[in-house]
């Protein structure tokens, strides 16, 4: 049987539907792979998805994080970036991440929330959106976005010491506005009076100790108190919109890597005496609110580098909470 051969407007017609299948494909495959942009109202990033949100406790490598809301949230530590491998991408609040925009990712602070981040290296300072979840990087207490690292002027060196202070709730992507929590963060309670607390607070427990019969298991460390960082009274406090403000910083802090603190002595010794083969461990006593705690630390130590030797040998020892702290 011969087979039927189309009219020549009937072989158009399946042409320009061909066609238009073609391009309805082509776009919808280039919407599933642009990134992230900035709205014609300012630098919110756009896209699908984008809510307040806290999260529930999580567990990365064997370690937990708890996130929480803290308007108080003010510590030091070392910073680093993330960028281009990630564009497009869905944050962990549903945001589309553009390493274009000034943005970061924190292990435990609610998304979206704004936070100033001081280098206290060069005294560079902005406001940033916290919209992700990170950094895994044991010693690390925040990724920057590239732009961010940019502007702080840290990009080349992949790292630097910082202040992180909270600002407040940010706006969704939608632009709607978002319920404003006053904290430290903000310019009228930032001050010589103020202290910022090792990065992250909390983290280095001594239930990694079997402690002695008849003894007490130690509290979790307090916080430590960091240098002081003023910000200009004309700096702007709450936008993410890549103002850099230079501020004066107190030399450029000192590294410690903290792989215990403890309310009771003998614990510490303890401690002490199992690390002194990685690196000069000592005890650093501090009385804070009336509580003396007993620090087991090494430092000053002259480079990130050096303090990431010597966490990562604590970590394998079994210390899953040792931190680098940054006075």
């Amino acid at each position: 049987m011969t087979p039927s051969i189309p009219a020549p407007r009937a072989v158009l017609r399946l042409l320009a539907r061909a066609v238009a299948l073609l391009g309805l494909a082509f776009i919808v495959t280039a919407c599933g792979t642009t990134g992230g942009s900035t709205d014609a109202t300012g630098p919110h990033p756009t896209g699908a998805g984008g809510r307040y949100k806290v999260g529930s406790p999580y567990e990365v490598k064997g370690v937990w994080y708890y996130p929480q809301e803290d308007p108080l949230y003010d510590e030091t530590g070392i910073a680093s970036w993330y960028g281009p491998g990630f564009a497009g991408r869905k944050t962990a609040n549903g945001e589309i991440f553009d390493p274009k925009l000034v943005s970061a990712a924190h292990k435990t602070l609610p998304m979206p929330v704004n936070v100033r981040v001081t280098n206290l290296e060069n005294g560079k300072s902005i406001v940033a959106r916290v919209n992700d979840r990170g950094p895994y990087k044991p010693g690390r207490i925040i990724d920057m976005s590239e732009q961010g690292a940019i502007l702080l002027g840290f990009k080349a060196q992949g790292m630097t010491r910082v202040r992180v202070q909270f600002v407040g709730i940010a706006d969704l992507p939608d632009g709607k506005p978002g319920q404003r929590v006053k904290g430290r963060g903000e310019e009228a309670a930032i001050g010589r009076e103020s202290g910022a607390r090792t990065a992250p607070s909390g983290a280095v427990e001594s239930g990694e100790l079997a402690p002695p019969p008849g003894t007490v298991a130690a509290a979790p460390p307090p916080p430590i108190a960091a240098a002081p960082v003023p910000i200009s009274s004309a700096a702007p406090v709450d936008e993410a919109d890549g103002t850099v403000t230079q501020v004066a910083v107190s030399g450029r802090g000192l590294i410690y890597v903290q792989a215990g603190a403890f309310l009771a002595r003998e614990n510490a010794d303890r401690l002490l005496r199992r690390l002194r083969s990685i690196a000069q461990f000592s005890i650093s006593p501090k009385n804070i609110e009336g509580k003396m705690y007993y620090r087991v630390r090494a430092g000053p130590i002259d480079s990130v580098d050096e303090a990431d030797g010597i966490l990562d040998e604590v970590l394998r020892d079994g210390q899953s909470g040792a931190q680098i702290v940054v006075e």
